[in-house]
């Protein structure tokens, strides 16, 4: 990694302003983790830059450059991408904003490990006469969605720079 860049985790607590690609968004960091980022007044972490749409509520993996400017310190974003859910209330908001609610319902009641499965094995066959609405063809966009989110986000913030 270059020098000046660090990495954190947070979870999207809102879009502060938006202009086209640019963003100024806010994260809530875990301080207990991440003690040396530092938060604005509002006791969360500004993250600024060509930021791609975000879900509130989801965690995002950031690589930035911290900034001190007129607003106080931000970190210019250089690669974000989603964290991987953890916990019914992470792994649902995720299914819920890539699927329509019913979906999301019946596809986390049948399969509350989904995420988890299909990353670690995408070939994995899954028993949907337990999903109700969801047969072959839905299932694979929504297996698609979910790596494209995953898998295909880590191998571009590997291979970034080479």
């Amino acid at each position: 990694m270059d020098k000046g860049l660090i990495k954190f985790t947070g979870t999207l607590n809102r879009v502060v302003y938006s202009n086209g690609d640019y963003k100024i968004c806010a994260l809530d960091v875990d301080r207990k983790i991440y003690p040396y980022i530092s938060t604005n007044k509002y006791n969360n972490v500004s993250i600024t830059g060509n930021i791609p749409s975000l879900s509130e509520g989801l965690r995002y993996r950031v690589v930035a450059k911290e900034e001190n400017n007129k607003y106080g310190i931000s970190y210019n974003v250089v690669s974000l991408s989603p964290d991987k859910p953890i916990g019914f209330d992470e792994t649902y908001s995720f299914l819920c904003e890539i699927l329509t609610y019913n979906q999301a319902n019946v596809l986390y009641k049948a399969f509350p490990n989904i995420i988890d499965e299909l990353i670690e094995n995408p070939n994995k066959e899954y028993d949907l006469t337990k999903t109700k609405g969801i047969k072959e063809k839905t299932f694979e966009k929504i297996k698609e969605k979910i790596l494209e989110n995953y898998l295909f986000v880590d191998l571009i913030n590997e291979y970034q720079g080479m």
